[in-house]
């Protein structure tokens, strides 16, 4: 049985972002070996790695399709483990990663093609899968040329549940009446996991 959903909402200095980054950094501890599927730059991990008690600890590998965004990553975030691929056909043998991180990146598929990814991802994965996305579509078109950076989907709790997902909400919209059946669809991000052991 699932827990009670949670709406966590940040209070300053304390900002949606950072608890992200403190929430996959809570859920990455004990991990070994993490793939990040869809790093872009870097900056996120980057972060990541701060809110984590032992960060050397983790072995983490990047992967992402678009080259710009890798040698970016290699530069300004000096992340040396970053492998260049498709998210449909990850490098790695079955059952090689403790934990795999989609961070921002679900949303930039089509939900028929997420779910595919997710599979994949779930091939290489031992332990968990940790997805952060915006809740809802949220609109964004291509960004310094990059063609993957267009929104193709949005995402609801239920959505993640369904798959077998734990899932909060971080951060909060206002406004909305009525408001939802599902008091998740109210927050402004969803942080989703699945455990496998």
């Amino acid at each position: 049985m699932n827990p009670e959903p949670k709406l966590l909402i940040p209070q300053p200095p304390l900002t949606k972002a950072k608890l992200a980054y403190q929430r996959i950094a809570q859920e990455l501890q004990g991990a070994n070996l993490v793939l990040d599927v869809g790093g872009g730059s870097g900056f996120t991990l980057t972060e990541v790695k701060k809110c984590h008690p032992d960060p050397d600890a983790m072995f983490i590998v990047s992967m992402d399709v678009w080259m710009p965004t890798i040698l970016e990553a290699r530069t300004k975030y000096s992340l040396p483990h970053y492998v260049q691929a498709d998210a449909f056909r990850i490098p790695f043998k079955s059952q090689s990663v403790d934990a795999a991180l989609m961070i921002d990146v679900i949303e930039h598929f089509e939900q028929h093609d997420a779910i595919k990814v997710l599979h994949e991802i779930r091939r290489v994965v031992k332990h968990k899968i940790i997805v952060y996305t915006p809740t809802g579509f949220m609109p964004q078109d291509e960004e310094d040329g990059n063609p993957y950076q267009r929104h193709r989907s949005g995402w609801r709790a239920m959505d993640f549940r369904r798959m077998g997902f734990v899932v909060e909400g971080h951060g909060a919209r206002g406004g909305v009446n009525p408001p939802p059946a599902d008091k998740l669809d109210l927050s402004l991000a969803l942080f989703a996991v699945k455990r496998f052991s």
